[in-house]
C-alpha cells in the first residue's frame, strides 16, 4: 500500500518502493503543508491559517525558490534558518495549481535529510500544476458535480487521458440495463495506467491513453455518438452525460 503520510512516502521512494508518479500524487493529496506568509497571501489569496512557524527574526531566502514543509516535525528541523514566517495547514493540490513563472524551484523540507525531501524545478512546474489540479477536480467531481466551478475546472483541466482505439477514435464501451455507449476518460496519468494493468493483454493492446484538455474533450466527443463519458472508472467514477458536454464547454468562457 502506498504510504500517505509525505515523510513516508519519500523515503518509500528513496528506497524505490514507490514511483515518482505516486509521490506527486501523495504530496498533492496532502493537506497539512506548511508554506511562506508570503506564498499564502499572495498565491493562495488568504491571510487565514491553523498554525505559524518564526522561523528567525531574520529574513535571507531567495522568495523564487519556494520552501515547503510537509508538517510540523518536518519545519522545525529548519528551525533558526532565516526563511521568516511560515503558516499552515493548506492543500498540495491548492499550492501545486498556484505555481507561476514568478518561481524557479520548489524544495520540500529543508533541514530533513534527503530521503525525506523533494525538489521540483521549473521545467516540471507544467505537470506539477496539473496534478494539483487533478486532485483538487477529483474532489469536486464527487462533493460538487454540477455546479458551476466544477464544470469550469473540468473544462479547464489540462490533464485528462481518453482512451482511445488504434484508430485514434475514443473508444465506447455499454453497461447491462444503461442504453447507449460511453467513452472513458481519467483525471490523471496514474489512473489511465492503473485501469490499463487491470485489463487482459489482448485488450491492452488495443486501447492507449491520449492526453488532452477537458475543453477539446468534451468539444470533441460531441462529434460522437455517445451517451456520455465515464470519469475514472471505478470505485470512485463519476458519469458524465451527453447533455452536460455543452453546459461544459460554455463554462470555459
Amino acid at each position: 500500500m502506498t504510504p500517505t503520510d509525505p515523510r513516508e512516502l519519500l523515503r518509500a521512494y528513496s528506497e524505490q518502493r514507490v514511483t515518482d508518479t505516486q509521490v506527486m500524487r501523495g504530496l498533492a493529496e496532502h493537506n497539512g503543508w506548511y508554506v511562506p506568509a508570503g506564498f499564502a497571501l499572495d498565491q493562495l489569496q488568504t491571510n487565514l491559517s491553523e498554525h505559524a512557524i518564526i522561523f528567525s527574526t531574520e529574513f535571507n531566502a531567495q522568495p523564487a525558490r519556494l520552501l515547503l514543509f510537509s508538517d510540523q516535525e518536518a519545519a522545525h528541523r529548519a528551525d533558526g534558518q532565516p526563511i521568516g514566517l511560515f503558516t499552515s495547514a493548506f492543500s498540495g493540490a491548492r499550492i501545486f495549481s498556484a505555481l507561476d513563472e514568478r518561481y524557479i524551484s520548489v524544495s520540500v523540507n529543508l533541514g530533513s535529510p534527503q530521503a525525506e525531501s523533494w525538489y521540483i524545478d521549473r521545467e516540471a512546474f507544467p505537470m506539477t500544476r496539473m496534478w494539483g489540479q487533478a486532485v483538487e477536480l477529483e474532489r469536486l467531481l464527487k462533493t460538487d458535480y454540477g455546479s458551476r466551478e466544477t464544470f469550469a475546472k473540468v473544462a479547464a483541466h489540462p490533464g485528462f487521458m481518453l482512451m482511445i482505439n488504434p484508430s485514434n477514435q475514443p473508444i465506447d464501451v455499454g453497461f447491462p440495463g444503461v442504453e447507449g455507449k460511453f467513452a472513458i476518460a481519467f483525471t490523471a496519468p496514474d489512473l489511465s495506467e492503473a485501469f490499463l494493468s487491470s485489463r487482459p493483454e489482448a485488450e491492452r493492446q488495443r486501447l492507449h491513453p491520449a492526453a488532452i484538455s477537458g475543453l477539446s474533450m468534451f468539444q470533441q466527443l460531441q462529434n460522437f455518438p455517445m451517451a456520455g463519458v465515464i470519469l475514472n472508472i471505478g470505485d470512485d467514477m463519476r458519469v458524465v452525460p451527453r447533455q452536460d458536454f455543452e453546459t461544459i464547454c460554455a463554462a470555459a468562457a
